[in-house]
């Protein structure tokens, strides 16, 4: 996927204002029911903003794991290095990959190459999260999509080139352009701006406590992602998705 297909150009939208008004909420009131007493909800949902890791893709939760066998820490140590002091800057797009993976790799000595490690996250980069992409796909049919997600300027590029179904997203917002991070409020508030969204009709869904709290002090609705599963019911709860039976893929 070509470079430029990460930038956050011209928002474009699909679907019309008016559809989308119109989807999710089929019940509220017209002058034919007008005395009925259904109360039209103050929360519509307009626009859906998704989170990118261990939402639709899995994230460097693992990797840990994966480079145990080669270094002198445990799994929960190299990712605790891993996401050091010199993740941020990278987040940020302020320094590339490969300066950030020596800078790790020199402070704490590991006895690897930074291909090595770059090949081992871009292996746990290739898996999808079961379930959500089909729930991404149905959404896309009927609501602008959106992605905010903390990475580096490398990692995204390579997640989009193996994950086709980001392709759904009319935006993607990321960390290294926005030169902000998804626990500061002003990141969903500069989102908000570009995809001229009122926060009241969008829905955010992450699965970090702290990026919902940053969310919601922007004014924006928040639903905690726990598996694809559960993320269906919730939808369908709200009215967001049709009745659908959970597909066994899903987790």
């Amino acid at each position: 996927m070509p470079h430029n297909s990460l930038r956050t150009g011209g928002y474009r939208p699909d679907v019309s204002r008016e559809a989308r008004g119109a989807v999710g909420w089929l019940n509220r009131p017209t002058r034919a029911n007008a005395g009925s007493p259904y109360t039209a909800p103050a929360f519509m949902t307009r626009a859906l903003l998704f989170d990118l890791s261990d939402v639709i893709v899995v994230g460097l939760t693992g990797v840990g794991a994966r480079l145990e066998p080669f270094l002198p820490y445990s799994a929960a140590e190299i990712l605790g290095q891993l996401r050091g002091i010199q993740f941020l800057p990278f987040l940020l797009g302020e320094v590339t990959e490969e300066e950030y993976l020596q800078g790790v790799l020199g402070k704490f000595r590991w006895s690897l190459q930074v291909s090595d490690v770059k090949a081992i996250v871009r292996e746990r980069f290739r898996t999808p999260v079961p379930g959500t992409g089909e729930i991404i796909a149905s959404l896309g049919k009927a609501y602008p999509l959106f992605l905010s997600s903390d990475h580096g300027r490398e990692w995204a590029i390579y997640i989009e080139e193996v994950h086709p179904v980001l392709a759904m997203f009319q935006r993607r917002f990321y960390s290294f352009d926005l030169h902000k991070r998804k626990n500061d409020p002003a990141t969903y508030t500069e989102v908000l701006r570009q995809i001229r969204e009122e926060p009241s009709q969008c829905l955010f869904i992450d699965d970090r406590l702290e990026f919902r709290q940053a969310a919601a002090e922007a004014g924006i609705e928040t639903l905690a992602f726990e598996s694809s599963r559960q993320l269906r019911s919730e939808l369908t709860r709200r009215a967001i998705l049709p009745q659908a039976s959970v597909g066994l893929a899903e987790g």
